[in-house]
């Protein structure tokens, strides 16, 4: 990978992943790769690309206790109009 790194920032407002029952892959109606929205309905995706200030990660790999650990992101995300906030109705 060529540094720096450029970045796409989105965030996905469906409320999860639904499938067929059963789920199986290569099923001719629920398990079709590449076809299928793994959504309870068409979601709506925000690119907060241009919004982003800040990401940093840190990864799983514990060299001192030699274990693996939960990993975890952390990205901030400029909100001047108040879009994110929980007290915006609109």
């Amino acid at each position: 990978m060529a540094l720096p790194a450029t970045l796409n920032v989105s965030l996905d407002f469906s409320t999860g992943a639904t499938f067929g029952i059963p789920f199986t892959l290569g099923d001719s109606k629920n398990g079709i790769l590449g076809t299928n929205v793994l959504a309870d309905q068409a979601s709506f995706i925000a690119d907060l690309t241009d919004q982003t200030i800040r990401i940093s990660t840190r990864r799983g790999r514990n060299i001192l206790r030699d274990t693996y650990e939960a990993g975890y992101c952390t990205i901030r995300v400029q909100d001047p109009n108040s879009y994110f906030s929980p007290q915006n109705t609109a």
